[in-house]
């Protein structure tokens, strides 16, 4: 994963402006997303803002809020293209 705590600080960032601009794209509120989510309005904003990586179950509720996969929302973090994909 991150070789230091740069990178985590970065992809931190990263994350936050892709959830950010998902929302915005989407016309909802924190407000709102954070109702939909069951994720309390404060942990969104940190999250948004860079301070606060989200967990496994937050990264999913917000997801399902904004109508998108964990893996769009990280695809700015962490380049998938590489990732060898399992066969369907």
């Amino acid at each position: 994963m991150a070789s230091n705590p740069d990178d985590v600080y970065v992809g931190t960032a990263l994350l936050g402006a892709t959830l950010r601009e998902r929302r915005e794209l989407a016309g909802l509120s924190r407000k709102k997303v954070a109702a939909m989510s069951g994720v309390g309005y404060d942990t969104l904003f940190s999250i948004e803002t860079g301070r606060r990586l989200p967990n496994l179950g937050t990264l999913l509720r917000l997801a399902h809020a904004l109508d998108t996969t964990p893996r769009d929302l990280l695809t700015n973090v962490f380049p998938w293209d590489d990732v060898p994909r399992p066969l369907d």
